[in-house]
């Protein structure tokens, strides 16, 4: 034989409670979407701005790296020799024919690519300002660092510098 539990007379102490609890919830839920929506108009929202234009420095740095983009490799390297102006003609030339084939053979060891990204300028002065770029590959990357100088006959190659994927990355800081 199995015994039922009775059924809770109406009006019984457990019903109603159970009602407030609810009606509270309720209560609750509907205050705070109301408080959330009225803070979340009282505060205006702000619009993203675009990023600033290129500085002058960016700009010449640019121009430089699209000379070695286009593969416009004379023009790149004069614009890259007053960075090396104590080095002879001859020891800039034989610099030039090993940086052209370590570029020549990255997509041996690297993969396919070869595609330049802007990572970052840092202006230590007012008129030296050092330019990341990454050359991306398939499976890694190449650094490419060039500081620029203001000079009075305008923008110019300061510093150069090729880093590959094992060695650059401390060079992003």
């Amino acid at each position: 034989m199995t015994a039922e539990s009775p059924a809770p007379p109406p009006g019984a102490p457990g019903l109603s409670l159970n009602k407030s609890i609810l009606v509270a919830g309720l209560l609750g839920g509907v205050l705070g979407a109301l408080a959330s929506y009225a803070l979340a108009r009282s505060f205006p929202h702000t619009p993203k701005l675009p990023p600033p234009p290129p500085s002058e420095a960016r700009q010449f740095a640019d121009h430089v790296i699209g000379k070695l983009k286009d593969g416009k490799n004379e023009e790149f390297t004069a614009l890259l020799r007053p960075a090396f102006a104590q080095m002879s003609n001859e020891d800039y030339a034989a610099f030039c024919t090993k940086l052209f084939e370590q570029r020549a053979n990255s997509p041996r060891y690297l993969g396919a690519g070869g595609e330049f990204e802007f990572v970052n300028e840092t202006a230590p002065s007012a008129t030296l300002v050092r330019v990341t770029y990454v050359e991306k590959y398939a499976r890694g990357c190449v650094l490419w660092i060039l500081v620029v100088y203001n000079s009075p006959d305008g923008w110019q190659m300061s510093a150069f510098s090729v880093q590959s994927a094992d060695s650059g990355f401390p060079a992003l800081r």
